[in-house]
């Protein structure tokens, strides 16, 4: 699974992980499974490390399932809180 995160589809999303201090301009980092508050299931998961020299190329047929109202919002305003306490200091 990939994704052109820099689609403007994708900005309010980028932005709150952007805020939460994810940093998506960059390879490598840590891999984390959510769930958003809906069950789910993992199994048969393999990982390989990408060579710094292979391209990467976006599927673009690939759509998340949506993120439930409820979760979304309180994302949201976690970020919000985040956002005052940085104004804060």
């Amino acid at each position: 699974m990939d994704f052109d995160y820099t689609d403007p589809k994708w900005a309010e999303m980028v932005e709150l992980l952007t805020i939460r201090g994810g940093d998506l301009t960059g390879r490598g980092g840590e891999l984390w499974l959510q769930d958003h508050g809906q069950p789910v299931w993992y199994r048969n998961l393999r990982w390989r490390e990408i060579p710094i020299t292979e391209e990467i190329k976006a599927s673009p047929e690939f759509q998340p399932m949506p993120v439930p109202a409820g979760a979304l919002a309180k994302e949201q305003e976690r970020v919000r809180k985040m956002l005052e306490q940085a104004k804060a200091k």
